[in-house]
Protein backbone atom coordinates (compact mmCIF):
# COMPACT_ATOMS: atom_id res chain seq x y z
CA UNK A 1 0.00 0.00 0.00
CA UNK A 2 2.63 2.68 1.23
CA UNK A 3 4.58 1.54 -2.01
CA UNK A 4 1.72 1.77 -4.32
CA UNK A 5 1.28 5.22 -2.87
CA UNK A 6 4.71 6.38 -3.39
CA UNK A 7 4.75 5.54 -6.63
CA UNK A 8 1.60 7.85 -7.17
CA UNK A 9 2.99 10.56 -5.97
CA UNK A 10 6.41 10.01 -7.94
CA UNK A 11 4.59 9.96 -10.85
CA UNK A 12 2.86 13.09 -9.90
CA UNK A 13 5.76 15.03 -8.88
CA UNK A 14 7.60 13.91 -12.02
CA UNK A 15 4.98 14.80 -14.48
CA UNK A 16 4.50 18.73 -12.74
CA UNK A 17 8.03 19.32 -12.41
CA UNK A 18 8.63 18.26 -16.00
CA UNK A 19 5.36 20.54 -17.15
CA UNK A 20 6.77 23.64 -15.17
CA UNK A 21 10.35 23.20 -16.65
CA UNK A 22 8.76 23.99 -19.86
CA UNK A 23 6.07 26.66 -19.04
CA UNK A 24 8.65 28.44 -17.45
CA UNK A 25 11.21 30.40 -19.57
CA UNK A 26 14.58 27.95 -18.58
CA UNK A 27 16.97 27.88 -21.38
CA UNK A 28 16.67 24.77 -23.88
CA UNK A 29 19.28 22.80 -22.43
CA UNK A 30 18.05 23.00 -18.91
CA UNK A 31 14.78 21.77 -20.40
CA UNK A 32 16.20 18.92 -21.97
CA UNK A 33 18.54 17.95 -18.85
CA UNK A 34 15.75 18.32 -16.43
CA UNK A 35 12.95 16.25 -18.57
CA UNK A 36 15.54 13.32 -18.94
CA UNK A 37 16.83 13.00 -15.69
CA UNK A 38 13.16 13.40 -13.88
CA UNK A 39 12.18 10.91 -16.59
CA UNK A 40 14.89 8.03 -16.13
CA UNK A 41 14.37 8.33 -12.18
CA UNK A 42 10.65 7.77 -12.21
CA UNK A 43 11.53 4.43 -14.50
CA UNK A 44 13.93 3.63 -11.67
CA UNK A 45 11.10 4.04 -9.06
CA UNK A 46 8.75 1.36 -11.10
CA UNK A 47 11.84 -0.95 -11.65
CA UNK A 48 12.32 -0.50 -8.11
CA UNK A 49 9.20 -1.11 -6.98
CA UNK A 50 8.44 -3.81 -9.35
CA UNK A 51 11.73 -5.94 -10.43
CA UNK A 52 14.63 -4.56 -8.59
CA UNK A 53 13.59 -4.08 -5.12
CA UNK A 54 16.56 -2.97 -4.19
CA UNK A 55 17.01 0.31 -5.93
CA UNK A 56 13.80 1.40 -4.85
CA UNK A 57 14.99 3.44 -2.33
CA UNK A 58 17.51 4.53 -3.63
CA UNK A 59 15.68 5.97 -7.00
CA UNK A 60 13.69 7.76 -4.16
CA UNK A 61 16.55 9.51 -3.05
CA UNK A 62 17.49 10.62 -6.33
CA UNK A 63 13.90 12.04 -7.03
CA UNK A 64 14.43 14.50 -3.67
CA UNK A 65 18.01 15.23 -4.78
CA UNK A 66 16.17 16.55 -8.05
CA UNK A 67 13.59 18.34 -6.74
CA UNK A 68 16.08 20.22 -4.48
CA UNK A 69 18.09 21.14 -7.39
CA UNK A 70 15.34 22.25 -9.79
CA UNK A 71 14.26 24.01 -6.66
CA UNK A 72 17.60 25.89 -5.74
CA UNK A 73 17.77 26.39 -9.74
CA UNK A 74 14.36 28.31 -10.17
CA UNK A 75 15.26 30.05 -7.14
CA UNK A 76 18.62 31.59 -8.64
CA UNK A 77 16.60 32.07 -11.80
CA UNK A 78 13.88 33.82 -10.85
CA UNK A 79 16.26 36.12 -8.93
CA UNK A 80 18.36 36.94 -11.65
CA UNK A 81 21.37 35.58 -9.46
CA UNK A 82 21.73 33.24 -12.32
CA UNK A 83 23.00 35.69 -14.38
CA UNK A 84 26.46 35.48 -12.03
CA UNK A 85 26.54 32.21 -12.33
CA UNK A 86 26.59 31.98 -16.20
CA UNK A 87 30.46 31.67 -16.45
CA UNK A 88 33.36 31.40 -14.35
CA UNK A 89 34.99 34.83 -14.17
CA UNK A 90 31.30 36.13 -13.95
CA UNK A 91 30.81 33.91 -10.38
CA UNK A 92 34.54 34.95 -8.98
CA UNK A 93 33.73 38.89 -10.09
CA UNK A 94 30.06 38.38 -8.23
CA UNK A 95 31.54 36.99 -4.81
CA UNK A 96 34.82 38.97 -4.84
CA UNK A 97 32.32 42.28 -4.77
CA UNK A 98 31.59 40.90 -1.26
CA UNK A 99 34.91 41.98 -0.22
CA UNK A 100 36.19 40.66 2.86
CA UNK A 101 32.72 39.12 3.14
CA UNK A 102 33.40 36.83 0.99
CA UNK A 103 36.20 34.75 2.53
CA UNK A 104 34.45 35.19 5.75
CA UNK A 105 31.47 33.69 4.20
CA UNK A 106 33.70 30.69 2.48
CA UNK A 107 35.63 30.12 5.65
CA UNK A 108 32.35 29.83 8.01
CA UNK A 109 31.26 27.50 5.22
CA UNK A 110 34.02 25.06 4.99
CA UNK A 111 34.52 25.07 8.92
CA UNK A 112 30.87 24.59 9.51
CA UNK A 113 31.34 21.36 6.98
CA UNK A 114 34.19 19.59 9.20
CA UNK A 115 31.86 20.60 12.55
CA UNK A 116 28.35 20.56 11.32
CA UNK A 117 27.57 19.77 7.73
CA UNK A 118 27.64 16.20 6.38
CA UNK A 119 28.64 17.02 2.97
CA UNK A 120 31.69 16.01 1.34
CA UNK A 121 34.79 18.52 1.92
CA UNK A 122 34.98 18.42 -2.04
CA UNK A 123 32.36 19.96 -2.64
CA UNK A 124 32.67 22.74 -0.77
CA UNK A 125 36.30 22.97 -1.83
CA UNK A 126 35.53 23.09 -5.46
CA UNK A 127 32.60 25.74 -4.82
CA UNK A 128 35.20 28.01 -3.46
CA UNK A 129 38.00 27.34 -6.18
CA UNK A 130 35.00 28.43 -8.88
CA UNK A 131 34.30 30.97 -6.86
CA UNK A 132 37.41 32.34 -5.75
CA UNK A 133 39.87 30.69 -8.09
CA UNK A 134 42.53 28.14 -6.50
CA UNK A 135 45.12 29.80 -4.84
CA UNK A 136 42.44 32.07 -2.42
CA UNK A 137 39.82 28.35 -2.20
CA UNK A 138 43.38 26.15 -1.19
CA UNK A 139 44.33 29.05 1.48
CA UNK A 140 40.93 29.31 2.88
CA UNK A 141 40.20 25.85 2.94
CA UNK A 142 43.26 24.50 4.39
CA UNK A 143 42.96 26.93 7.36
CA UNK A 144 39.08 26.13 7.97
CA UNK A 145 39.14 22.45 7.57
CA UNK A 146 42.37 22.10 9.52
CA UNK A 147 40.98 24.39 12.18
CA UNK A 148 37.56 22.46 11.87
CA UNK A 149 39.72 19.44 12.22
CA UNK A 150 41.61 20.21 15.31
CA UNK A 151 38.13 21.55 16.84
CA UNK A 152 36.51 18.21 16.40
CA UNK A 153 39.62 16.39 18.16
CA UNK A 154 39.08 18.50 20.78
CA UNK A 155 35.23 17.76 21.37
CA UNK A 156 36.12 14.77 21.34
CA UNK A 157 38.46 14.88 24.02
CA UNK A 158 36.28 16.70 26.39
CA UNK A 159 33.04 14.86 25.58
CA UNK A 160 34.32 11.31 24.58
CA UNK A 161 32.77 9.87 21.44
CA UNK A 162 29.16 10.97 22.58
CA UNK A 163 28.97 13.74 19.34
CA UNK A 164 30.29 11.14 17.21
CA UNK A 165 26.68 9.15 18.09
CA UNK A 166 25.03 12.10 17.26
CA UNK A 167 26.14 12.71 13.68
CA UNK A 168 26.77 8.51 12.86
CA UNK A 169 25.07 5.54 12.96
CA UNK A 170 25.77 3.54 16.07
CA UNK A 171 27.71 0.55 13.98
CA UNK A 172 29.79 3.23 11.81
CA UNK A 173 31.19 4.94 15.35
CA UNK A 174 31.90 1.65 16.82
CA UNK A 175 33.81 0.09 13.69
CA UNK A 176 35.70 3.59 13.21
CA UNK A 177 36.33 3.24 17.16
CA UNK A 178 37.89 0.04 17.47
CA UNK A 179 40.09 0.39 14.77
CA UNK A 180 41.22 4.13 15.45
CA UNK A 181 41.58 2.44 19.75
CA UNK A 182 43.68 -0.12 18.28
CA UNK A 183 45.44 0.60 14.92
CA UNK A 184 45.20 4.56 15.23
CA UNK A 185 48.79 5.37 15.13
CA UNK A 186 48.60 3.57 11.54
CA UNK A 187 45.64 3.83 9.87
CA UNK A 188 44.31 7.48 10.47
CA UNK A 189 46.94 8.63 7.77
CA UNK A 190 46.00 5.98 5.43
CA UNK A 191 42.17 6.62 5.89
CA UNK A 192 42.46 10.50 5.89
CA UNK A 193 44.07 10.09 2.32
CA UNK A 194 41.29 7.46 0.61
CA UNK A 195 38.05 9.07 -0.32
CA UNK A 196 36.20 6.12 1.39
CA UNK A 197 36.72 6.52 5.02
CA UNK A 198 34.77 9.48 6.67
CA UNK A 199 37.43 12.14 7.76
CA UNK A 200 35.18 14.26 9.76
CA UNK A 201 33.78 11.19 12.04
CA UNK A 202 37.52 9.89 12.25
CA UNK A 203 38.33 13.60 14.04
CA UNK A 204 36.12 13.08 16.40
CA UNK A 205 36.51 9.51 16.91
CA UNK A 206 40.46 10.25 17.54
CA UNK A 207 39.99 12.78 19.79
CA UNK A 208 37.81 10.16 22.28
CA UNK A 209 41.18 7.79 22.14
CA UNK A 210 44.40 8.14 23.60
CA UNK A 211 46.16 9.62 20.26
CA UNK A 212 48.28 13.05 21.57
CA UNK A 213 47.88 16.16 20.13
CA UNK A 214 51.12 16.14 18.39
CA UNK A 215 50.60 13.19 16.65
CA UNK A 216 47.16 13.79 15.31
CA UNK A 217 48.30 17.83 14.76
CA UNK A 218 51.18 16.59 12.57
CA UNK A 219 48.66 13.89 10.67
CA UNK A 220 45.85 16.47 9.65
CA UNK A 221 48.71 19.12 8.27
CA UNK A 222 50.34 16.26 6.16
CA UNK A 223 47.08 14.53 4.74
CA UNK A 224 44.37 16.90 4.32
CA UNK A 225 46.97 19.55 2.68
CA UNK A 226 47.39 17.09 0.40
CA UNK A 227 43.68 16.11 -0.28
CA UNK A 228 43.04 20.14 -0.51
CA UNK A 229 45.65 21.04 -3.17
CA UNK A 230 44.19 17.84 -5.36
CA UNK A 231 40.80 19.12 -5.07
CA UNK A 232 41.92 22.84 -5.42
CA UNK A 233 44.21 22.40 -8.04
CA UNK A 234 43.44 19.59 -10.33
CA UNK A 235 39.82 20.54 -10.89
CA UNK A 236 40.04 24.13 -11.59
CA UNK A 237 42.27 23.91 -14.80
CA UNK A 238 45.76 25.26 -13.41
CA UNK A 239 47.69 21.82 -13.74
CA UNK A 240 45.01 20.33 -16.83
CA UNK A 241 43.24 22.81 -18.60
CA UNK A 242 39.61 22.48 -19.76
CA UNK A 243 41.06 23.38 -23.12
CA UNK A 244 43.46 22.03 -26.18
CA UNK A 245 45.18 19.18 -25.02
CA UNK A 246 43.46 19.31 -22.01
CA UNK A 247 39.75 17.73 -22.83
CA UNK A 248 40.77 14.46 -24.27
CA UNK A 249 42.91 14.44 -20.90
CA UNK A 250 40.00 15.17 -18.89
CA UNK A 251 37.68 13.42 -20.67
CA UNK A 252 39.96 10.23 -20.39
CA UNK A 253 39.31 11.48 -16.07
CA UNK A 254 35.80 11.50 -16.36
CA UNK A 255 35.47 8.08 -17.51
CA UNK A 256 37.94 6.47 -15.05
CA UNK A 257 36.53 8.49 -12.23
CA UNK A 258 33.12 7.32 -12.85
CA UNK A 259 34.18 3.96 -13.50
CA UNK A 260 36.39 4.16 -10.51
CA UNK A 261 32.81 5.88 -7.77
CA UNK A 262 30.44 2.94 -9.57
CA UNK A 263 32.97 0.13 -8.84
CA UNK A 264 33.70 1.49 -5.13
CA UNK A 265 30.31 2.79 -4.49
CA UNK A 266 29.69 -1.05 -5.48
CA UNK A 267 32.02 -2.66 -3.46
CA UNK A 268 32.70 -0.20 -0.70
CA UNK A 269 32.41 -1.86 2.52
CA UNK A 270 34.92 -4.57 0.82
CA UNK A 271 37.20 -2.43 0.20
CA UNK A 272 37.10 -0.23 2.91
CA UNK A 273 37.92 -3.71 5.06
CA UNK A 274 41.01 -4.75 2.75
CA UNK A 275 42.46 -1.48 3.18
CA UNK A 276 42.43 -2.01 6.86
CA UNK A 277 43.35 -5.57 6.69
CA UNK A 278 45.80 -4.80 4.57
CA UNK A 279 48.03 -1.75 6.16
CA UNK A 280 46.57 -2.69 9.63
CA UNK A 281 48.68 -5.28 10.13
CA UNK A 282 50.89 -6.15 13.19
CA UNK A 283 53.43 -3.92 13.53
CA UNK A 284 57.23 -4.83 15.22
CA UNK A 285 56.30 -2.89 18.22
CA UNK A 286 52.75 -4.52 18.58
CA UNK A 287 54.60 -8.24 18.21
CA UNK A 288 57.20 -7.37 20.69
CA UNK A 289 54.27 -6.50 22.99
CA UNK A 290 52.58 -9.66 22.22
CA UNK A 291 55.78 -11.80 22.97
CA UNK A 292 55.79 -10.45 25.86
CA UNK A 293 52.34 -10.92 26.83
CA UNK A 294 52.88 -14.38 25.79
CA UNK A 295 55.97 -14.64 27.96
CA UNK A 296 53.92 -13.43 30.57
CA UNK A 297 51.11 -15.50 30.19
CA UNK A 298 53.11 -18.91 29.68
CA UNK A 299 55.22 -17.68 33.12
CA UNK A 300 51.76 -17.75 35.18
CA UNK A 301 50.67 -21.15 33.44
CA UNK A 302 54.24 -22.40 34.82
CA UNK A 303 53.90 -20.91 38.08
CA UNK A 304 50.14 -22.05 38.27
CA UNK A 305 51.44 -25.67 37.36
CA UNK A 306 54.22 -25.61 39.46
CA UNK A 307 52.18 -24.50 42.15
CA UNK A 308 49.24 -26.87 41.92
CA UNK A 309 52.28 -30.21 41.51
CA UNK A 310 53.71 -28.28 44.70
CA UNK A 311 49.96 -28.51 46.36
CA UNK A 312 49.62 -32.32 44.88
CA UNK A 313 53.19 -32.91 46.43
CA UNK A 314 52.56 -31.32 49.69
CA UNK A 315 48.68 -33.12 49.51
CA UNK A 316 50.21 -36.13 48.99
CA UNK A 317 53.14 -35.50 52.14
CA UNK A 318 50.29 -35.17 54.03
CA UNK A 319 48.00 -38.42 53.01
CA UNK A 320 51.39 -40.61 53.31
CA UNK A 321 51.57 -38.82 57.23
CA UNK A 322 48.12 -39.77 58.07
CA UNK A 323 48.65 -43.13 56.39
CA UNK A 324 51.71 -43.50 58.94
CA UNK A 325 50.11 -42.08 61.68
CA UNK A 326 47.13 -44.55 61.14
CA UNK A 327 49.43 -47.26 60.79
CA UNK A 328 51.20 -46.39 64.15
CA UNK A 329 48.07 -46.06 65.91
CA UNK A 330 46.50 -49.73 64.06
CA UNK A 331 50.10 -51.13 65.63
CA UNK A 332 49.71 -49.35 68.49
CA UNK A 333 45.85 -50.69 69.46
CA UNK A 334 47.01 -54.32 68.50
CA UNK A 335 49.77 -54.29 70.65
CA UNK A 336 47.53 -53.13 73.72
CA UNK A 337 45.34 -55.48 72.59
CA UNK A 338 48.07 -58.38 72.83
CA UNK A 339 48.90 -57.26 75.70
CA UNK A 340 45.72 -57.66 76.85
CA UNK A 341 45.22 -61.02 76.01
CA UNK A 342 48.64 -62.54 77.18
CA UNK A 343 47.46 -60.61 81.03
CA UNK A 344 44.04 -62.94 80.69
Amino acid sequence: MKKNIALIVSSLIVAGLITFSWLVSFPLVWQIIFTVYLSLTLVGIYLGAFVFKRIFKTMVLVLIIGVLVIGVYSALFYSGLLEHFSSKEAAQVWFESFGAWAWVIFFLIELAQVLVIPVPAQITTVAGVFMLGPWKAFLISEVAIISGSIIAFLLGKIFGDKIAYKIAKKETVEKYKNILTRKGILLLPIMFLFPLFPDDLLCFLAGSTAMSWSYFIFVTLVTRTIGIACTCFFLSGTIIPFSGWGIPVWIVIVIVLVTACIFLFKYQVKITDWIIEKFGRKTKLDKLKEKRQQKHNSKEVENKDAKGQQKISEDKVVDNQKNENIKNEEATSNKKQNKKQKTK
